[in-house]
């Protein structure tokens, strides 16, 4: 699982992979990644909002009970 995180604010999933599926990740996966995450964590919460509202991004609350 390739995650991205803001210090002390927004989680974000960006791949995840089963064990089995991936033995390596290619370096120019590796720096599209990078760049997605980068990406991601200088949005500002209006732009987050406007990509969730899109489509282009799925909030996902881990509290919530279903």
């Amino acid at each position: 699982m390739l995650v991205a995180n803001r210090k002390g604010g927004s989680w974000f999933f960006i791949e995840g992979y089963a064990k089995n599926e991936v033995a390596d990740i290619q370096l120019t996966s590796i720096r599209l990644i990078q760049r997605q995450g980068l990406m991601l964590m200088g949005m500002s919460a209006r732009e987050l909002d406007e990509a969730t509202g899109r489509g282009k991004l799925k909030e996902v609350d881990g509290d919530a009970e279903t």
